[in-house]
């Protein structure tokens, strides 16, 4: 049995699991046969800094400010993923923290340096300020890249043994430039000390979506996709 901790020092390990859905009656079907109707839903607008030359993405970081509408903002730093098997269970680090609407603004207009806003948000020595620092070098960030976001969640009580886990289960219907839509769901596995309790969650959520009928195909990150849709134009 391992007993590696999945917490950090630096902040928190998301693990979570992604998969498509073909279309809108797939996500419709998947929300009946988990037996909810899912809800309220949350409209996100999800903007992407990085250089001109995508150094933070080609070292696999990524910087996120993302507005719910109604909710506030969050900026979002994330450092590289690890992806089990199947490539569906992600565990990557990620620090962030909320900030005002002025703040927000003066990144979306250009007038703040993302990374100095997050450096004040996270502190400068955090790990993934340090990072992604490093990853910039003397280049200028700033946004690369938006989409907007519907969400619906979806609590669902989990069998985990003689346990019944409390999973979130979220339906995102994203809009990239250009029109594309693409459905998925992402199933955030919190509250998990160790991989075997990690593993065994996992397998009870990939168990619950098959017997909906479902086939288990692994999507790629949001802005692993949103940056080949701009590389494209």
């Amino acid at each position: 049995m391992t007993t590696r901790d999945l917490t950090t020092p630096e902040g928190n390990l998301e693990v979570e699991l992604k998969f498509r859905l073909t279309d809108a009656a797939a996500q419709s079907a998947l929300i009946r046969a988990l037996g909810g109707r899912g809800g309220p839903s949350v409209e996100q607008h999800n903007h992407f800094f990085d250089t001109a030359e995508r150094d933070l993405g080609r070292a696999k970081y990524t910087l996120r400010l993302r507005e719910e509408l109604g909710r506030g903002y969050l900026l979002t730093a994330k450092g590289p993923e690890r992806r089990s098997f199947d490539g569906m269970l992600t565990e990557k680090l990620e620090r962030e923290g909320p900030l005002d609407a002025r703040k927000a603004q003066s990144l979306l207009d250009g007038s703040a340096a993302p990374l100095t806003v997050l450096n004040e948000l996270l502190g400068a020595n955090a790990d993934l300020c340090v990072a992604l620092r490093e990853a910039a070098g003397e280049r200028v960030v700033s946004e690369v890249g938006s989409f907007a976001n519907t969400r619906t969640p979806l609590t669902v009580e989990v069998a985990l043994g003689a346990v019944h886990w409390p999973v979130v289960f979220e339906f995102d219907r994203t809009v990239f430039p250009g029109g594309r839509v693409d459905f998925e769901v992402e199933v955030e596995l919190r509250g998990l000390r160790t991989d075997e309790q990690r593993d065994q969650l996992a397998d009870a959520v990939r168990t619950l979506v098959r017997r909906a009928g479902i086939a288990l195909e692994p999507a790629p990150s949001k802005a692993k996709r949103l940056f080949e849709i701009l590389a494209k134009r």
